[in-house]
Parts: structure tokens; C-alpha cells; sequence
């Protein structure tokens, strides 16, 4: 994630825990899923996953996983696409 595009799009500085991203572990614990939040959550989904087959996100738990395209989880999350990759 390229944090001078994520802040750009978003109008504010955005930073994340470099110590974390430069070992590149801690990132599990940090996971949020894309859906079942009480209340919505902006949700950015990187340009770069349309062209994927298919996808697996997170259920709420390192067991609980899902298959979907990056088109549903567009659809399913009410995601703005961007180009937010390095």
C-alpha cells in the first residue's frame, strides 16, 4: 500500500506501523474483515484486484474464510476502487 496514495484519496495523512510492515508480521492481528460491521466502514479495495480470478477474505477469524471475486467484494463492502499499490 502506497500511504501517499491511500492519504491523497482520503484528504488525510495515513500511516502505518512501519516496524510491522518492514517485518511484515502482526498483519493477521491487525486484519479487518470486509464485512458484518455495525456500522459501515470506508473501504478502499486497490484497482490491482479486479484483475484477479478470485479472492479469499477474512470472516472475523484466522479460521473462517471465504471465497469471492473483487467485483463482490466491491459490491459487498459499497468499496470505492482505487489505485492504492506500491
Amino acid at each position: 500500500m502506497s500511504e501517499a496514495k491511500l492519504a491523497a484519496l482520503l484528504g488525510e495523512p495515513v500511516a502505518m506501523d512501519r516496524e510491522v510492515r518492514a517485518r511484515g508480521d502482526g498483519l493477521r492481528d491487525r486484519s479487518i474483515p470486509p464485512v458484518g460491521h455495525a456500522t459501515p466502514i470506508d473501504t478502499i479495495v486497490d484497482a490491482h484486484l479486479l484483475a484477479l480470478g478470485g479472492l479469499w477474505a477474512a470472516a472475523g477469524h484466522p479460521n473462517s474464510l471465504f471465497a469471492l471475486t473483487a467485483d463482490e467484494l466491491v459490491q459487498m463492502t459499497r468499496g470505492r476502487v482505487a489505485e492504492v499499490a506500491e
